[in-house]
């Protein structure tokens, strides 16, 4: 049985379509489909059930239909609907191209804000600090977002320059030898993305804080330092002015 540290939520199984077993899959992240994945764990009762994919086809950026293996009428299809939908971390690419990138994948994210910039609205206790309350950050192209590049404000357009893990290993190797290019960011678990608003030209990143309440930021690449999509953390460095707006 898998554990649920091993997997994340990735959408809900909302209704039946047909009478061959079909069901419409609303989804934040299409991972299952760049990776051509096998199966899908659903939660049944409780308990993460694999389910094995027959066929998908898109009808939306946000839906798809789904057709399991041995869900092959509308009564066997009734009984996944409500489930929510988790993909395996291991099998979660390092790297996403440009093309495939959209904010809603980011739902779910942890977000860590640098220390300088963290407020009391997103202050976290001692017992959330992660990796003893360091975060490693290799200052290289592909894991720090330059502010020279960054997006025009108020643009919905993808987040193209967040694509790789910040540890990730070929590029720690590259920089280890030069000292210069890293830096410890103190950083805490600061609050989870847990829903991105992309019906406007201004998309809006909602983030509940460990107590529960809600910070609303607009979705700008420059104040994304880097993603890791295996670990499902963003490493922001957002204006205290943003953090406060909403207290």
């Amino acid at each position: 049985m898998i554990a649920e540290s091993e997997v994340y939520e990735i959408g809900t199984i909302t209704r039946t379509h047909g009478v061959k077993g079909e069901v419409a899959f609303q989804f934040t992240d299409d991972v299952w489909d760049r990776v051509e994945a096998d199966y899908l764990f659903l939660r049944i009762d409780g308990l993460l059930v694999p389910f094995f994919l027959e066929e998908w086809r898109f009808r939306s950026d946000t839906v798809a239909l789904l057709k399991f293996e041995d869900t092959d009428s509308a009564n066997a299809a009734e009984r996944l609907v409500g489930a929510t939908v988790w993909f395996p971390k291991s099998l979660t690419p390092t790297e996403v191209d440009d093309a495939d990138l959209t904010w809603r994948m980011f739902t779910g994210f942890q977000v860590l804000i640098a220390a300088s910039q963290r407020s009391e609205e997103l202050q976290p206790t001692a017992a959330e600090l992660p990796h003893g309350g360091e975060i490693q950050i290799t200052k290289d192209s592909t894991s720090i977002y330059s502010n020279s590049d960054s997006a025009t404000e108020g643009s919905n357009s993808a987040p193209s320059a967040i694509l790789h893990s910040a540890t990730e290993g070929s590029n720690s190797a590259a920089v280890g030898s030069n000292s210069a290019q890293s830096a410890i960011l103190h950083s805490a678990t600061s609050g989870t993305v847990t829903a991105v608003d992309d019906r406007t030209a201004n998309t809006l990143l909602y983030i509940t804080t460990p107590d529960g309440r809600e910070v609303i930021i607009p979705a700008v690449e420059e104040f994304i330092i880097s993603a890791d999509h295996q670990a499902r953390t963003l490493l922001a460095d957002i204006p205290e002015e943003l953090l406060t707006l909403n207290n």
